[in-house]
Parts: structure tokens; C-alpha cells; sequence
């Protein structure tokens, strides 16, 4: 067999080969080398037997020597034979298979064993303290208590107390008397029933302030003599369902009643009576609300009464995307003369994704009540004896857009646009000498308000909510929206570090606004009143969980600005105090 042939034989016979081989040529060469050494002893044994030849023989001497050399045997390189035979073929044959599922249904049968429930351990709920009180004492003079009083946990009932204080005995420079006080006590409670709830309220709020607002250099008046007292009474009740069951008929039905009074023989009695219910009938859920309102007013110059009776009906249908309510309300409005008015109620609204983005739209009209407890809460310094007129929104039509900027930040923007009649302005009273009161006045008006609110929380230490909102005025009469500005935006914050340090922070800030002034010829000279920024800052450390201590900064900047005309404020306040539970 010739070893330059290729033969395919697998890697145990081919090793085979290799290895007889290779015993065949070790052999062969012992063999000739026994030969080379067999002859040479030979060779040397006759050598004795010879006889030199003399030179008398030939004449000469003729020697010839072979020097063999011992054999050296050479392997040659074995010739490899591959491992991965290779089959090269021009023509490939492809075979092409056809095949047909047929279903078939396999009959089984599975029955579960029944799984024990689960046994979950109840969280711990924090304890209750029946008792929280607060005092403090700030910059100005300015006292500070707050108390609360609650029973703890019950499935039967709830009742409480709430009273506080807070009052201030400082003066503001080149004014008048500014000291004030405020007293406030609530007694309220809730009957809890299968489905629904019985709640009551009954409080009490003695509010004291000075008319401070003309300059000590050129008028001098005694502080009893601008002092303004208001008492006020209130009690509410209301008894609603808490079903969850939207076929079930849900309902809310609550009464309310304040009597309010000043130190200039001004009398306020008001008292409303509501009622809401709603039903789902398929896939449309109808709603009603009716209100009847009465208010009567005394006051040393003048009494008035006005009396309002209005109905919302609405039919609504939702799906998980779409939410569209439609209904008309009726309003009688009655005082020396009465008035029916008809406002629209739509309101419809979609998710474009999820809870991430909505958008809304809504179509309304209201009759907003303007009594002397609204007014005097939103301006304290207005005169005892008010032109109280009701706020006409003829119609206010509002697009916008909520839902979801990631996953921790709410927002909801929206754009409103409509036409109010009677929209209320507060200008000084040019009755009074110093002009340090304030009247009412009204005017037809087309607003324009861009509203845009946002909250961050991803973890529940730290809150932040701003807000801030746009306002165009077009007046029918008046030449300003009187102490109104066109912008307003405020910022909370909160922050809670390991339960023991709670920090706040509140920015307010509005743009610059008119107040109405008038010149010795009775001409309207508007004065322009600089912008707000009011910084306040507070600071808790909590000691133990039953005992804490707390610092507040009001008006951090310790800036002199003038919320109603000729009224400055007060410049930095600081407030310290303690806190206990038991």
C-alpha cells in the first residue's frame, strides 16, 4: 500500500497504519545495522590468516582503506490525511414537502384544589391623641394659641372642637392705630350610618380691626374710634349617602344659617337650604340640584332682602374615556324686583392617553350671592352699610387639559373666556373724610383668564404645588378692574426629613393694580399700586412624637406693600412657639 495514496479511513485505523508503519522501519533498521557489525567482527577474525606481501613480490606497496560510516536512519514526514472530507458538488437537489394540519380538539378536564385564604397582618395604625395645643409669641406683640379636641377611633362617630387665637397689639409707622384680633371656636360632629352620614357644625368667630388706613402726620384719631367689631354665628347640617353603588339612588341635603354683626348696627341674617341627588339608569346617569337662598341685610341706612331659587338638572353619560354631562339651570332672583335667568351646564371630557392627558370643556352660567359676611371677609375695611348686588356669569365657556407629566407631576391647564354682569370692584369712599373705608361698586365685564397649575410628589416627605393664573379685563364703564391684578401665582412647598424636622415654604405674588382716587374736582385719578411678593418660611422639630417645637417668617423680605389702598402691611414677622398632644 503506497502512503502517497488518500485514502478516507476513519481516525482509529488510520492511526493504526501509522503506528505498524513505523514498528516496520525501526525494524528494518536493527536488522541492517546487526548485519554492519556481523560483518566488521568476521572481517577482523581472517585477518590473521593473512600474509603480508613483500616487496620482492610486486616491487611496490599498493594499500587501499574503506572507512564505513555508521548508518543513520531517517524518518520521513508522514503524510496527513484530512480530518473533514469535503464533498464539492455543482448540483444541489432541494426537496419541497407539502403537509396539512388538522385541528383537533383535545377533551381535558383540570380540578383545582382549593387554596386556603390568605392571612394578612393588619398594619399598625398610629396613635391618636384626644388633645393638640399650640402657643406662640411673635414680633408685633402677637400672641398666638390653637387647640383641637377629638374623641379617637370610632365606626359610630366623630366629634370635635376646634378654637383659636391670634391677635396683634404692634403699630405700623405714618398710620393709624393697626392692632387687631381674631377669635375663633368650632364645635362639630358626624354620625356615621350603614350608608350614609349625619354631619353637624356649630362655630362662633369674634373678629376685631381698626380702619387704619390714613396718615398720622395731618389727621389724629383716637383708635376706639375707628374700631371695627364683627360677630358671627354659623350652623350647618348635612345628611348624605356613601354607597358606592351608582344604581342606587345617592342624594346630599344640608342646611346652613349665619347671623352677622358689626359695631355700627349692621345686621346680617342668612340662611340656605340644598339638596342633591342622582341616579344611573343604564348607561345615563341624571343628576338634580336645587338651592334656595335668602338674605336679609339691616343697617343703620338701609334694609334689603333678596331671595334666589335655582335648579340644575343634568343628564350624564361616561365610558372608561369619555365623560359628557348636559343640562340647563334655572334662576329666579328676587329682591324689590324679580329676575329669571337661564344658564347652560355642559360639560364633556376624553383621554387621549390614559390618565396622562385629558382634555375638557365646559359651557356655564351662575348668579353669585354677594353678601355683607363675603364681602367683609374678602375686604374687612369696607363701609357698615354696603350696595349688595348679585354677580351675573351670563356665560363662561373654559377648554383645557389635565392628566400627567411623568408619573409624579399632576397639571391642569385651561383657558376661560366670558361675560359677567355686576362684577364687584372695591374703591375708597369718598362719604368719609379720611377716605379710610371702602365702598362697592359694579360694571359689565369680558374676561379673559389663563389658568395653569402643576404638583410634584414622588415620595410622600416632599410636596410641591405652584399655581398661577392670567387675567384680561375689558370694562363696559370703569377704566380698571379696581384692585385687581392681572396676575397671580403662588408656591408651596413641604418637606418632612426622617419624622422628626418638617420645613414649608409659601411664595404669594401678584403684579401691579389701580386703586380709584378722585382729585378736588371730582375727576378719577387712578394710582398704581407696586406688585406683591410675600415670602413666608416655617420650621418644625419634632422632639418626641407628643412634643414639638416651631418657628414661622412671614413677609421674609420685609417688604412695605399695600393690599388695599393706604392700608400698608406689616414688615417681617416672627412667630415662636411649642406644641404638646396628649
Amino acid at each position: 500500500m503506497s502512503s502517497s495514496k488518500n485514502y478516507n479511513l476513519c481516525p482509529s485505523l488510520r492511526e493504526g497504519l501509522r503506528e505498524r508503519k513505523l514498528k516496520n522501519i525501526i525494524f528494518r533498521t536493527a536488522l541492517l545495522k546487526n548485519i554492519s557489525l556481523l560483518s566488521i567482527m568476521l572481517l577482523l577474525n581472517y585477518s590473521t590468516l593473512l600474509y603480508a606481501q613483500s616487496d620482492e613480490d610486486n616491487g611496490s606497496l599498493t594499500k587501499e582503506i574503506n572507512v564505513v560510516k555508521p548508518y543513520e536512519p531517517v524518518i520521513n514526514d508522514a503524510f496527513k490525511i484530512s480530518l473533514t472530507p469535503q464533498l464539492h458538488d455543482s448540483i444541489q437537489a432541494t426537496k419541497e414537502f407539502g403537509y396539512m394540519l388538522k385541528p383537533k380538539i383535545g377533551n381535558t378536564s383540570f380540578s383545582p384544589e382549593p387554596i386556603d385564604a390568605v392571612k394578612l397582618k393588619g398594619e399598625l395604625l398610629n396613635k391618636l391623641y384626644k388633645c393638640h395645643i399650640r402657643l406662640g409669641m411673635g414680633t408685633y406683640n402677637t400672641p398666638y394659641a390653637e387647640a383641637w379636641i377629638h374623641n379617637l377611633r370610632s365606626t359610630k362617630y366623630s366629634i370635635g372642637a376646634h378654637a383659636r387665637h391670634l391677635s396683634s397689639f404692634g403699630t405700623i409707622d405714618n398710620v393709624g392705630y393697626s392692632g387687631y384680633g381674631e377669635n375663633n371656636i368650632n364645635v362639630y360632629g358626624k354620625k356615621f350610618y350603614k350608608d350614609a352620614v349625619l354631619a353637624a357644625d356649630l362655630s362662633y368667630n369674634y373678629h376685631k380691626i381698626h380702619f387704619y388706613g390714613f396718615s398720622t402726620n395731618d389727621t389724629t384719631i383716637d383708635k376706639t374710634d375707628i374700631k371695627q367689631i364683627f360677630n358671627y354665628f354659623e350652623g350647618k347640617a348635612r345628611y348624605y349617602s356613601t354607597t358606592n353603588d351608582e344604581k342606587k339612588l345617592s342624594y346630599n341635603a344640608g342646611l346652613k344659617f349665619h347671623y352677622l354683626s358689626d359695631s355700627y348696627q349692621t345686621s346680617e341674617n342668612n340662611f340656605i337650604a340644598d339638596a342633591t341627588f342622582g341616579r344611573t339608569l343604564e348607561s345615563w346617569r341624571i343628576e338634580g340640584n336645587a338651592q334656595l337662598y335668602y338674605n336679609h341685610l339691616s343697617s343703620a341706612i338701609d334694609t334689603m332682602g333678596e331671595f334666589t331659587l335655582s335648579l340644575n338638572p343634568q343628564i350624564i353619560t361616561k365610558n372608561d374615556k369619555l365623560f359628557f354631562g348636559i343640562g340647563i339651570s334655572p334662576c329666579l332672583d328676587a329682591d324689590s324686583t324679580a329676575h329669571l335667568h337661564f344658564y347652560p351646564n355642559v360639560n364633556a371630557s376624553y383621554k387621549l392617553v390614559g390618565d396622562f392627558v385629558s382634555i375638557y370643556a365646559s359651557l356655564k352660567g351662575q348668579l353669585k350671592q354677594n353678601n355683607f359676611k363675603t364681602t367683609s371677609d374678602e375686604n374687612p375695611f369696607i363701609v357698615s352699610s354696603p350696595l349688595l348686588m348679585p354677580t351675573n356669569e351670563k356665560l363662561m365657556g373654559t377648554i383645557g387639559s389635565k392628566g400627567l407629566i411623568g408619573l409624579y407631576i399632576p397639571y391642569d391647564v385651561h383657558v376661560s373666556y366670558g361675560t359677567i354682569e355686576n362684577m364687584l370692584f372695591y374703591i375708597n369712599d369718598t362719604n368719609d373724610i379720611v377716605h379710610n373705608r371702602f365702598n362697592m361698586i359694579y360694571d359689565t365685564v369680558q374676561l379673559l383668564q389663563i389658568h395653569v397649575q402643576a404638583a410634584y410628589q414622588k415620595i410622600e416627605q416632599l410636596k410641591i404645588i405652584a399655581k398661577g393664573d392670567y387675567f384680561h379685563y375689558t370694562l363696559k364703564n370703569e377704566l380698571y378692574a379696581w384692585h385687581k391684578p392681572t396676575f397671580t401665582m403662588t408656591l408651596s412647598a413641604e418637606y418632612l426629613l426622617q419624622d422628626k424636622i418638617i420645613a414649608k415654604a409659601d411664595i404669594i405674588g401678584m403684579n401691579n393694580f389701580y386703586a380709584k382716587t378722585f382729585d378736588a374736582t371730582g375727576n378719577v385719578v387712578p394710582v398704581k399700586l407696586k406688585g406683591i411678593v410675600d415670602i413666608n418660611l416655617g420650621l418644625e422639630y419634632r422632639y418626641t412624637e407628643r412634643m414639638s417645637a416651631f418657628f414661622t417668617i412671614n413677609n421674609l423680605l420685609s417688604t412695605r406693600y399695600q393690599r388695599w389702598y393706604n392700608y400698608p402691611n406689616q414688615r417681617i414677622l416672627l412667630l415662636l412657639g411649642a406644641s404638646f398632644s396628649f
